[in-house]
C-alpha cells in the first residue's frame, strides 16, 4: 500500500517536472523566434 502511493507520487512528481521543462523550452523557444525569425 505504502510502496504503491510512493510510485504513483515518483510518476506524478516525475509528469509535472517533465510538464514543466516542456514549458520552459516552449517558453525559451518562441522567445528565440521572436528575436531571430529563423523559425519558420
Amino acid at each position: 500500500e505504502t510502496a504503491d502511493k510512493a510510485l504513483e507520487t515518483g510518476k506524478d512528481l516525475e509528469k509535472k517536472v517533465k510538464d514543466t521543462a516542456r514549458e520552459t523550452i516552449e517558453k525559451a523557444t518562441d522567445a528565440i523566434k521572436k528575436i531571430l525569425p529563423f523559425g519558420k
